[in-house]
């Protein structure tokens, strides 16, 4: 295996994943969704990793309207 994609939601599976993609040295990339969610913390960590020069990839989806009345991204 060369590389693998971690999807990065700030919760413990993803955050295992993460760091044991790194303990064994396996490349990775990371990638998170931008929903227009209030809670971005998986967002932030990306803007971390990219002042590390960790490779990721935000994955922007439209669906503020269709959340809007979603305790995710709205009131």
């Amino acid at each position: 295996m060369d590389k693998v994609l971690v999807v990065y939601s700030g919760g413990l599976d993803s955050f295992t994943l993460l760091n044991l993609a790194k303990k064994n040295l396996i490349g990775y990339t990371l990638s998170a969704f931008d929903y227009g969610q209030k809670h971005r913390k998986e967002l932030d960590l990306l803007q971390v990793q990219q002042k590390l020069g960790v490779e990721h990839k935000i994955v922007r989806l439209p669906f503020e309207d269709f959340l809007s009345d979603s305790a995710l991204v709205g009131n």
